[in-house]
């Protein structure tokens, strides 16, 4: 949901196409008759995954770097297969897995004053974005109004965006394409922090004739807002 805000169509074409973001280039690397191997690589970068690498310019040095990866109970949401008689026991095997990071070579006299500043436990800040996504599975399709009310610790992080999206009959199902969400007919949709609303203003969109201008303004000062 990140990457569809801030990730333009020039940038998935060009940047991240090689990340495997590109429609295309997607379709066609995975698709594959049934219960074909299919043989895959992509360089993702780092500051998809970490938010601190997205603008985060000095050098790091005498830590320990590890990337630690979690994976889902089930790859059904990985794949996406439209076919007949698809295989639901199918598979992502990952054999190989590498963090590439740009080692920078400083002159003599650099580097000793870099070791001075790791010798006297100097604290270097760097700035941590974490993303938290909260899922609500009793949101039904229908004219009604529903509250939803989630906790969040404003003494050691303070949310600064928060992204809403829909999606209708999409996980765990093979068929069905994890990346793409649904306006399910939403009319109205405001966010109460600290006793104020966001947007000031009621939306009033209709997807069905077309009205949803406000929401598209929202999303596209997304990037601007995001990045400063």
């Amino acid at each position: 949901m990140k990457g569809l805000c801030f990730i333009t169509r020039d940038e998935a074409r060009m940047v991240y196409h090689d990340a495997g973001w590109d429609d295309a280039y997607i379709n066609g690397l995975f698709v594959d008759p049934p219960s074909a191997v299919v043989n895959f690589n992509a360089c993702i970068p780092l500051k998809l995954w970490l938010g601190f690498a997205e603008d985060y310019e000095r050098i790091i040095g005498g830590v320990r770097q590890d990337l630690i990866l979690t994976r889902a109970h089930s790859d059904r949401n990985a794949l996406v297969n439209t076919a007949a008689g698809v295989n639901e026991n199918t598979k992502v095997e990952l054999k190989k897995i590498t963090l590439m990071m740009p080692v920078i070579r400083v002159s003599d006299n650099e580097r000793i004053t870099l070791l001075r500043i790791h010798e006297s436990k100097e604290i270097i800040e760097m700035t941590y974005r974490s993303w938290d996504i909260y899922e609500n599975p009793a949101l039904m399709h229908g004219g009604y109004s529903v509250n939803w009310s989630i906790a969040t610790s404003a003494q050691l992080e303070k949310p600064r965006f928060i992204i809403i999206a829909f999606q209708t009959l999409k996980k765990d199902v093979y068929a069905a394409e994890i990346d793409r969400f649904d306006h399910i007919d939403v009319r109205d949709i405001k966010l109460c922090l600290n006793s104020e609303f966001y947007p000031y203003y009621n939306p009033n969109v209709n997807f069905k004739q077309k009205q949803a201008s406000f929401l598209y303004q929202l999303y596209a000062a997304f990037q601007k807002s995001y990045h400063g």
